[in-house]
């Protein structure tokens, strides 16, 4: 966490690119096999680069639905509607893989509801 403009978000500066998951933000959540959930959060970077946001597992095999998000250095606001396909427990997570690229990656305002629902 990183005070920004008065605000606390999560913050990361990546010096060297690696595998995505080298770099990663993820919260532990009971995700249910077969339901579709809606993720959403703000997102900016210093630089065009990407990251990878979605939910999945938090022990192995590790599976998991990422979705591709293009970062600019302007704040954007990002919703996804992802499917729990082939996983579901209590230990699963919202994950966020940032390590493939360098620069600043800042996320703010994280949610996570089934679609349709709470």
């Amino acid at each position: 966490m990183q005070l920004i403009d008065g605000n606390f978000v999560n913050f990361a500066d990546v010096a060297a690119a690696g595998q995505p998951f080298d770099v990663n933000l993820s919260q532990v959540v009971a995700i249910t096999e077969g339901e579709t959930y809606t993720l959403s959060f703000k997102a900016r970077s210093n630089r065009n680069r990407t990251i990878e946001a979605g939910i999945g597992l938090n022990e192995e095999p590790w599976t998991n639905v990422k979705e591709t998000v293009n970062l600019t250095p302007d704040w954007q606001t990002f919703q996804y509607d992802i499917t729990a396909v082939g996983f579901g427990i209590p230990n699963s997570r919202v994950i966020f893989d940032m390590g493939a690229d360098t620069g600043e990656v800042v996320i703010d305002d994280v949610s996570l509801f089934v679609e349709g629902g709470g």
